[in-house]
């Protein structure tokens, strides 16, 4: 169970490494706020969390489907 964790976590670097730049939205809270598959992140106002919430659902699909 550990191996697989620290896969998942390692992978997940390596995404924001690789393709980082075209998810500035989304990096800092897959960096600093995500534990396996589970995101805790806040924003300033109600619109901004709303536009990262599903910006990261996006960018999990399209990174799903390839």
């Amino acid at each position: 169970m550990a191996t697989a964790l620290y896969l998942a976590l390692r992978i997940l670097e390596q995404l924001i490494d690789n393709e980082g730049a075209e998810f500035s939205l989304v990096v800092p809270v897959l960096c600093h706020q995500t534990y396996v598959n589970d995101c805790a992140f806040g924003a300033d106002d109600q619109i901004l969390a709303c536009q990262t919430c599903d910006r990261i659902i996006q960018d999990r699909r399209l990174s799903s489907s390839k």
